[in-house]
């Protein structure tokens, strides 16, 4: 995974490698020294998710850590300190995805519930609030959510997909919005879960993201 100006990367055999500029500790090396070559963060790693000056990544036991800027509250560790070196948050809850933005961070549990830490500076979170949660809070409570991304510039470009027996496809749904630039739409949570909860086949998923889109920018 990419960020603003650094980057990281798992090998197959668990190894969380990253390297770049580590002004703020991104890099997750245990120092704010520019890595110019990649360099090992730690071992056990199976997910991960690079922000624009922060990161997370999920062990293979399902815990997740995050290192780098936290002046907003994203790495979700209940302060606002920088972290150099990876550090366990929800301590006691395991994940399956976590999705890290600018100054906002997303997770789903292995029990499909989606939660958020950000500045929520533009109501990130959906929780209709503009206060800033530095530790994960619920989103969405009582939807089992499967997959989530969410960009870096605005306050708007997140998708949410949630599980219904239904859709077959939730999973390459999300991955094609994200990659067709659906992302930079408005898009809130129920529109699209109305949306999901179609009877949507994969080769459908182009008509889907074209209406989305279009939608997204009233037309």
């Amino acid at each position: 995974g990419a960020g603003g100006n650094h980057s990281c990367a798992i090998k197959t055999n668990g190894d969380l490698y990253c390297w770049g500029s580590n002004a703020s500790g991104e890099s997750g090396v245990g120092s704010t020294t520019q890595v110019n070559t990649p360099t090992l963060v730690g071992s056990g790693y199976s997910k991960l998710s690079v922000g624009y000056n922060h990161a997370c990544a999920i062990t293979t036991a399902g815990n997740i850590r995050c290192w780098g800027d936290n002046t907003y509250g994203q790495l979700g560790d209940a302060t606002t300190t920088q972290r150099t070196s990876p550090v366990t948050i929800d301590s006691g809850t395991t994940y399956s995805s976590v999705a890290s933005g600018t100054t906002h961070t997303f997770g789903i549990t292995t029990a499909g519930v989606l939660k958020c830490w950000c500045y929520n500076n533009y109501n990130e979170i959906g929780d209709g609030t503009y206060t800033q949660r530095t530790s994960p809070v619920i989103i969405d409570s009582g939807v089992t959510y499967s997959s989530i991304a969410t960009g870096h510039d605005t306050p708007t470009n997140m998708v949410f997909v949630t599980v219904d027996p239904r859709v077959g496809t939730a999973a390459a749904i999300a991955e094609r919005l994200a990659t067709d630039g659906v992302l930079a739409m408005p898009m809130d949570p129920q529109r699209l879960r109305m949306v999901t909860h179609l009877d949507i086949r994969s080769e459908d998923v182009p008509v889907v993201v074209s209406a989305l889109s279009k939608a997204a920018q009233g037309r």
